[in-house]
This record gives C-alpha cells, structure tokens and sequence, in this order.
C-alpha cells in the first residue's frame, strides 16, 4: 500500500524526493492507523474502536487526515481490481 500511495503522490506532486516523508515516524503510524481503520472495516471488527488505535500509535487525528485521502484513493483503485477480477 505504501508503495501504491507513493506513486500516486509522484504523479499528483510531480516530485520522486520522499526522502523526508519516509523517514518521518508520524507518516509511517498515520499509514498504519489507516490499514487498521481499512482492516476493522472490512471485517466489522468493532471491539477496539477508532480512538484506540490513535492513542496506541500515539497519533494526532490531524496527522491521520494528512493520509486519508491518498489511501483511500489507492484502496479505492485496489477494490475496483479486486472486483473486475472476480
């Protein structure tokens, strides 16, 4: 998923330097937070709840926002595949 968000920030930025981005640990957890949201979803797994995992990945809500969009976007395009190959 990291890799699939990177190229479309390339493309979007017109840039190939994340350097800085991957090397900031906030990036990381805030990509995590949103695989585990993807994953709670998905599975309607609801026991632990949205507010949990930013306390345990020590993770602002602003910094969460700042990843959404490029994820969702990926997760969207990766469903659409899922789907077209089934």
């Amino acid at each position: 998923m990291l890799e699939a968000v990177l190229k479309r920030e390339q493309s979007r930025l017109k840039t190939d330097n994340f350097g800085p981005l991957l090397n900031d640990p906030v990036y990381h957890k805030s990509l995590l937070a949103c695989t585990i949201e993807a994953i709670r979803y998905e599975y309607k797994f609801e026991v632990v709840k949205f507010e949990h995992v930013l306390y345990f990945l020590d993770l602002r809500p602003f910094y969460f926002l700042l990843i959404i969009e490029p994820f969702i976007l990926e997760l969207h395009h990766v469903q659409k595949i899922r789907t077209a190959l089934h």
